[in-house]
């Protein structure tokens, strides 16, 4: 479908923008402080995550979960969240994700115990699901007429995405060292307010779709099947992976994603319409999980590895993972204008996945007492691929030929993201505690052992990523088309 088609048929489901331009930007900001908070919300706890532990004394086992809590519920919420918006209106939607995240955020900085962090942490990924698809929805619907200004203020909302994550490293470090881990959930209040402010001032609603039902059993089962198989990861970090609680718990989600792609082909107004799932949207959604494991584990692995292991502060943490944020941007900057329009899905794609899967078999040669200089080159190379596969799968993932289904691929895009990050976090934490823990056992638990069991863990964990990244290298080989013209243009 061309620009100019998709433009009409935003122009006849949408009201006609009558907000002055002064107005639009100063909507396009309060937009964007509210999905850069939830954007380095994503990433400003790993590097607060040993001082947290030391806090609030949780295990090794369990430091997945606050990173897992959050993209779990983030994730498995979005789609769900999308419809909401629709029914009650997105300005209301987005001011009560606000509301309720600040509140959540209050409420983490406060936590006792491990268990009121994580349920903390849960609160937030829910009210930051409302608040995502309601600010696209608002973005869409502000910046109609002009197109010019529209491709300008997404490009804006986009750029947030990697800005976010170097905002929220560099943050958090700072917030932990100078004042303490909890600031890291505090802060959230400034964002929120200056947000809540703004869009009561100056968003109103541009749509409300009454006709639009809900999805009962689509949200359920989705929910509920993923739920099932991050928990199914969790559980065998701590019992081995011999468990059987476990893998019933994997099989159950296993289950469950399967009825609920039957349910969605019997209801009215699905969640997940199966006709977006094509050749190459499947095998973009495919990537993108595989995208936000690599992410969500290198950061966490790392993290530990720089503390725990070379005894980094929490400003050198988050400023050493810098190489890794250069190199994301570049590469997104590269795709963005120049490879994807050039070389299409699976060059570019497959590439930067295999880019991904060298960075993390390079950095995988870390030791008790590796140099800082030695992991910039094996970092900027694991920002290469994640950055190239992170920007040109947000394309392709909401490439849709109607317009009726932009809204569905465009939570899809973010759910498997996210999906991804949770899933991530739990496997790649579990072989690296299980590991460890072999390890210690094999040297009969003495104390100058643990350190190198951490390391000999961090190691196979990497190893795992490089894995995970050449299978979906392969895949995407395989699978993509060789170059679908609708796949390098996606729609506004």
């Amino acid at each position: 479908m061309s620009e100019a088609a998709v433009d009409r048929q935003i122009r006849g489901t949408s009201v006609r923008n009558s907000e002055p331009p002064v107005r639009r930007w100063w909507i396009l900001f309060v937009i964007s402080t509210a999905w850069l908070m939830v954007i380095l919300d994503a990433t400003i706890v790993n590097v607060a995550l040993p001082s947290a532990q030391r806090s609030l004394a949780f295990s090794v086992a369990d430091r997945q979960w606050v990173v897992t809590a959050y993209s779990l519920v983030f994730g498995c919420l979005l789609l769900i969240s999308g419809r909401v918006s629709l029914i009650f209106g997105r300005k209301q939607t987005f001011v009560v994700g606000l509301i309720g995240f600040v509140i959540a955020s209050v409420a983490g900085g406060a936590s006792t115990s491990f268990a009121m962090l994580i349920a903390a942490r849960a609160v937030q990924g829910a009210f930051a699901a409302l608040i995502t698809p309601a600010a696209l929805g608002i973005l869409t619907t502000t910046f109609v007429e002009d197109v010019k200004e529209r491709e300008t203020a997404f490009a804006i909302y986009s750029g947030i995405a990697a800005v976010g994550g170097a905002v929220g490293l560099l943050l958090g470090g700072v917030l932990t060292q100078y004042l303490s881990w909890r600031w890291c959930m505090y802060v959230n209040v400034v964002f929120a307010a200056t947000a809540l402010v703004g869009a009561v001032l100056l968003i109103h609603d541009k749509v409300v779709q009454t006709e639009v039902t809900w999805d009962i059993p689509g949200s359920v089962l989705s929910a509920g099947g993923v739920a099932a198989v991050v928990f199914g990861f969790a559980e065998a970090s701590l019992h081995g992976w011999s468990d059987a609680w476990a893998w019933g718990l994997i099989a159950a989600g296993v289950v469950l994603l399967g009825v609920f792609i039957v349910v969605e082909t019997l209801v009215r107004h699905p969640l997940a319409p199966l006709r977006i799932f094509n050749r190459l949207r499947g095998t973009t959604y495919l990537s993108r999980t595989v995208n936000g494991m690599g992410i969500a584990g290198m950061f966490l692995i790392m993290t530990y590895y720089f503390q725990g292991v070379l005894g980094y502060s929490a400003v050198k943490t988050g400023v050493s993972f810098m190489p890794f944020v250069g190199g994301f941007v570049i590469s997104a900057q590269l795709v963005q204008r120049v490879l994807l329009g050039r070389f299409g899905p699976k060059v570019v794609v497959s590439l930067s996945l295999a880019v991904g899967a060298a960075g993390a078999a390079w950095l995988a040669q870390i030791g008790l007492h590796t140099s800082y200089g030695t992991l910039v080159a094996p970092l900027v190379l694991l920002g290469l691929g994640i950055g190239g596969t992170m920007v040109s799968t947000t394309a392709l993932g909401v490439a849709v030929s109607e317009p009726r289904d932009i809204a569905s691929a465009s939570a899809l895009t973010g759910a498997t993201f996210q999906i991804g990050q949770s899933i991530g976090a739990a496997l790649l934490n579990t072989i690296a505690v299980t590991v460890s823990i072999h390890y210690l056992a094999a040297r009969g638990g003495v104390a100058d052992a643990r350190l190198p069991a951490s390391l000999h863990g961090d190691v196979i964990a990497l190893a795992t990523l490089v894995g995970i990244f050449a299978g979906a290298a392969l895949i995407s080989v395989v699978l993509y088309p060789r170059r679908p013209a609708s796949a390098v243009t996606p729609e506004p």
